[in-house]
């Protein structure tokens, strides 16, 4: 069943993450298939890892999120990969762990630019812990290289982004900003005129 990791990232519509709860047991079907498949297999695959894997999992499974968080970090630092990643970010969320899921969905996006999942949880979490600084440059960058129809969803759902910001004025200047090298677009002025009556 799917995790409702918190209000602003079902409010916003954005990610959708879609993961399935904690296995409960070491020894559940889930827990051994999830396992190979979050480390690719045989493919890297140490007795070590796949046991820091198998406790982070039975922690969370137990409810000790505190113990799965930190385990899931370090093992997604350690084997820097995106599925590793993913996974310890939606634990992190459903823990309610803002700052460790920052933390992850940053390396996630790091290791899979390309995952608009990625994208978009590392971006919203950025909104909720206020981090503007590192936001922008990274809207910004994806922007310039996205395909122009990717582009063009992407300002779409750029008010989207904004929900959980209180300071509509702050909201305004960053849309604005965002968008003025996209002024031929329509969408652009669209969400701009959005922003300014928000």
């Amino acid at each position: 069943s799917s995790l409702c990791f918190s209000p602003l990232l079902s409010a916003a519509e954005v990610a959708d993450p879609a993961v399935d709860e904690p296995a409960a047991a070491a020894d559940s079907p889930a827990v051994v298939s999830a396992s190979a498949q979050a480390t690719g297999g045989d493919t890297g695959l140490t007795s070590d890892i796949l046991f820091q894997y198998l406790l982070a999992e039975v922690a969370a499974g137990r409810g000790k999120f505190a113990l799965s968080v930190s385990q899931y970090g370090e093992l997604a630092k350690r084997t820097q990969d995106p599925r590793i990643a993913r996974r310890a970010t939606e634990v992190a969320l459903y823990a309610q762990n803002n700052e460790a899921a920052l933390e992850t969905a940053r390396l996630w996006y790091q290791l899979e630019a390309d995952s608009i999942q990625a994208r978009h949880t590392y971006w919203l979490l950025l909104v909720t812990q206020g981090q503007q600084d590192e936001l922008m440059p990274s809207v910004k960058q994806a922007m310039k290289t996205l395909p122009e129809q990717e582009r063009v969803e992407l300002i779409q759902q750029l008010p989207r982004f904004f929900l959980g910001v209180s300071d509509k004025r702050l909201v305004q200047q960053q849309i604005t900003e965002l968008t003025t090298d996209y002024l031929s677009l329509p969408e652009s002025r669209l969400v701009r005129a959005q922003a300014a009556v928000a």
